[in-house]
């Protein structure tokens, strides 16, 4: 019996130790990704890969009403340097910390009819405005532990108001963003 015991204390001692050198870390130290498809409308096909700059955690859950918060500001295009600092991206949904598919909601108040907002401002003064429905399905591929990444997307209808050239317009328009952010803290 002893013998027994001592076999199972070091093969789970050995699998523990094995387990952090052996396996990727579940860390992700940001910063947050998101890539933003116009998928209809006078846009179809247009792609900004965009990161957060963030001072704050662009994700927090939110324990007792179990919903998951997105804040993303500002949004930047690293590479093209053609999105404003004022750019940003919010919305929520209800949900655990786990992978699946899940409703989006306002987080502050579930009666609002919308989740969140989109807003690309460009350097040049163009900019695209959407807000993002209560209810558009938000797909969590991947929910990592803490300080992990969060991996999915969240696809929606919505009218989108742009501004080219100084001229305003209004459009229904199908977005689709697929993101990976790192896990925030709970509240």
């Amino acid at each position: 019996m002893k013998k027994l015991s001592l076999i199972l204390i070091t093969c789970f001692g050995l699998t523990g130790c094995l387990k952090d050198d052996l396996f990727p870390s579940d860390y992700f130290s940001g910063p947050s990704e998101y890539e933003i498809e116009f998928l209809s409308g006078s846009f179809t096909g247009l792609t900004y890969k965009l990161t957060s700059h963030s001072q704050v955690d662009d994700h927090t859950n939110l324990v007792s009403k179990h919903i998951q918060k997105i804040l993303s500001r500002p949004l930047l295009d690293d590479i093209n340097k053609n999105v404003n600092s004022s750019s940003f991206l919010n919305f929520a949904w209800q949900g655990d910390t786990i992978s699946g598919q899940f409703n989006a909601v306002f987080a502050n108040d579930p009666s609002v009819p919308k989740s969140g907002d989109l807003q690309l401002i460009l350097t040049n003064g163009d900019e695209f405005i959407a807000s993002i429905p209560k209810g558009s399905i938000v797909d969590i591929s991947s929910f990592g532990g803490p300080q992990g990444a969060i991996e999915g997307s969240i696809n929606f209808n919505s009218d989108l108001d742009f501004r080219i050239n100084g001229v305003n317009h209004r459009e229904t328009a199908s977005i689709a963003i697929n993101f990976k952010i790192k896990r925030g803290p709970d509240q």
